[in-house]
């Protein structure tokens, strides 16, 4: 799998106070704590990607703004700048699974569509001296798309009092159909031109798809260590 590199339009800045933001509700540990979770959680989606939050310093994520996504290849490399991801205020969660026992912890979403733009260039694999040899812009629809968080929750102890830590996050985005347009291309020769062209399909379904994923994923996992790292068990859930 290729290695990404990229750096998000998002800085999360340390929670003050030992509240729970008022953008998120408390849940049960002895009630309906996963049917609690999916309701608040689609009330915080919606706020979160829609208006920020000044709290947690998270600015407005529709669209969701991404500076530069680096992926190597074999034979080219391929940076994608400018890069914006719309369709999350539309995403919501269908199930979740979150018992304080259990090590692994679910979040099953939906979002009906997911749209992503970008300025490309496609650079021969020369680390010391890379030349462009295609480029333009990028546009790409993901339809009915099933996006599954997975983490494993831990509790530590610091002070006293007993926080929890997401390790081993895993965001899995599956997609029903892909749409994408390239325009504005240019390139170096006829040659880059033609091999563009040829390969521009597997270029979308074996590289830019998984950076998808790797956006959703460092969104998800800063906003909740964020919350988690700064705030006490007893601070997020009811006994």
């Amino acid at each position: 799998m290729a290695f990404i590199i990229f750096v998000i339009c998002l800085v999360l800045s340390a929670i003050s106070c030992a509240e729970l933001p008022s953008i998120f509700k408390k849940c049960s540990l002895s009630g309906d704590i996963n049917e609690c979770i999916k309701n608040n959680g689609n009330d915080v989606i919606s706020q979160l990607v829609k208006e920020g939050s000044p709290l947690l310093n998270a600015p407005k994520a529709a669209p969701l703004c991404v500076s530069q996504v680096v992926l190597p290849g074999d034979d080219f490399v391929t940076v994608l700048r400018n890069i914006e991801l719309e369709g999350l205020e539309n995403t919501t969660i269908t199930n979740a699974r979150f018992n304080i026992a259990d090590k692994e912890q679910l979040l099953n979403l939906t979002s009906p569509v997911l749209a992503l733009t970008a300025d490309y260039s496609i650079l021969d694999n020369n680390f010391f001296f890379p030349s462009v040899r295609a480029g333009g812009e990028f546009k790409m629809f993901l339809d009915d798309n099933s996006i599954n968080y997975i983490s494993d929750m831990t509790q530590t102890t610091r002070d006293a009092e007993v926080y929890l830590k997401a390790t081993n996050v895993r965001v899995n985005l599956i997609t029903r159909r892909i749409r994408y347009n390239f325009s504005r291309i240019y390139a170096d020769n006829a040659a880059d031109y033609l091999g563009f062209l040829n390969n521009h399909k597997q270029l979308v379904d074996v590289k830019i798809r998984p950076a998808v994923e790797k956006i959703l994923w460092e969104y998800m996992f800063i906003i909740t260590n964020t919350l988690v790292d700064k705030l006490p068990l007893k601070a997020i859930f009811d006994e």
